[in-house]
């Protein structure tokens, strides 16, 4: 499994050994990945070592990488139940709309925060 090898990878610090300055890099010239495939795979394969449930879900074939990586910026163990629910039964425009809305609620909620004003 790729996910697996990426993790390992990672954790032993490979693209390095294989003369990578990046796991990007690795991933992209030494294993052939696109550009976007990489990204999917790399963002997904660290989010999975904190949230163990979104890999497994994948491997059941619940739903792709590509898929999974449009909530890793959300995604944690606190919330894994009803993302991954999600994932299973929402279309990826419905995710997509999801996550945004949550990342600019986050992003509202810093910008006006009382401790980033400046008044």
């Amino acid at each position: 499994n790729l996910l697996d090898h990426l993790q390992d990878a990672e954790r032993l610090r490979l693209h390095l050994y294989r003369g990578f300055s990046s796991m990007f890099h690795y991933v992209t010239k030494e294993i052939g990945l696109s550009e976007s495939c990489a990204n999917n795979f790399i963002n997904v394969a660290r989010k999975s070592l904190e949230v163990k449930e979104l890999k497994e879900a994948i491997r059941q074939g619940h739903f792709g990488v590509s898929k999974a990586r449009k909530i890793t910026k959300v995604l944690k163990r606190s919330n894994q139940k009803q993302w991954i629910e999600d994932l299973k039964n929402k279309n990826t425009r419905e995710i997509e709309k999801k996550v945004a809305s949550k990342v600019i609620l986050a992003f509202s909620c810093m910008a006006y925060s009382p401790r980033n004003s400046r008044w």
